[in-house]
């Protein structure tokens, strides 16, 4: 997708109607993080997705967005991120046509000031 290196991420083999893709992020020290796409809605026949993403708890599978761990990787984690959406939008098959048709994806991230 670009230059920037990005981890290798699994997808969660899910029963919900979410999708979740992990990975280990390798900076500081080792984290596991989470990408989640959650439906939130439809719109014109469409459904609207949630992109959300943070340290992931493996014990009960919760995925902290408001953390902020400062591992030292920030931009391979957020190209790791971003390298996800297209591999969504091709397991899912969604298929974006023209300006008229638009998914629109909300990344939704906290962040500390």
């Amino acid at each position: 997708m670009n230059n920037i290196p990005a981890y290798k991420t699994k997808l969660l083999d899910s029963k919900t109607k979410k999708v979740q893709y992990l990975f280990e992020s390798n900076g500081n020290k080792s984290i596991i993080k989470a990408i989640e796409y959650t439906p939130l809605t439809k719109r014109e026949g469409r459904i609207i997705y949630n992109l959300g993403f943070g340290d992931y708890n493996e014990e009960n599978g919760e995925i902290f967005d408001d953390s902020n761990s400062n591992n030292g990787d920030m931009r391979k984690v957020f190209a790791t991120v971003l390298n996800t959406v297209p591999e969504f939008f091709k397991e899912n098959k969604i298929q974006l046509f023209g300006f008229k048709e638009v998914i629109v994806l909300m990344i939704s991230r906290k962040f500390v000031k």
